[in-house]
């Protein structure tokens, strides 16, 4: 699952699958310059703020 889809969010899209299929193993990727690892070092330093 891409993290940054067009339209919607991926990690929103996640959390739907996950809400009716919980049994569905979901692997998030993205293509950014700074992958996955620094998507997530970023969402946590805006959640510090």
């Amino acid at each position: 699952m891409d993290i940054r889809l067009p339209g919607e969010s991926g990690l929103e899209l996640t959390k739907r699958i996950k809400a009716s299929h919980p049994e569905i193993a979901i692997i998030n990727l993205t293509a950014g310059k700074d992958g996955v690892m620094g998507f997530w070092k970023r969402k946590l330093k805006e959640k510090e703020k």
